[in-house]
């Protein structure tokens, strides 16, 4: 999730800059709109990447990182949902049917923001 994050930001704010050419044709309010829903969905995905990254040094500083002092456990403490402390917050990823809907949805809506470009580009002869 965090690399799916971070690839839509890449796009959205290094790779289309570099383009204008392309980046006139691209519905930006929907590449926007696409990054905004992903974070409302998982607002946790930048904490749960930490915590996972870093779990030892975590687990080595639980009165940091595990809510009212309790040790940091992560996993699947609960069904179909990942857990794992995170400055003083139990952060958390649904795992279910939904959320991989969620994801679904917003990289569709991300990739329909190009449908223009992808029109233009073939018609120019660049798409192959």
């Amino acid at each position: 999730m965090y690399n799916l994050r971070a690839r839509l930001e890449k796009i959205q704010s290094v790779r289309l800059r570099n383009c204008p050419s392309v980046r006139a044709t691209v519905d930006m309010p929907k590449i926007k709109n696409a990054r905004k829903r992903l974070d409302e969905y998982f607002p946790d995905i930048e904490a749960l990447r930490h915590a996972t990254a870093h779990k030892g040094e975590n687990e080595a500083h639980p009165e940091v990182h595990a809510p009212d002092g309790l040790y940091a456990l992560t996993g699947f403490l609960e069904p179909d949902r990942f857990s794992t402390p995170y400055k003083g917050t139990q952060r958390y990823l649904n795992i279910t049917d939904q959320s991989f809907q969620n994801i679904v949805d917003v990289v569709a809506e991300f990739l329909s923001a190009f449908e223009t470009t992808a029109t233009e580009l073939e018609r120019q002869g660049h798409l192959e």
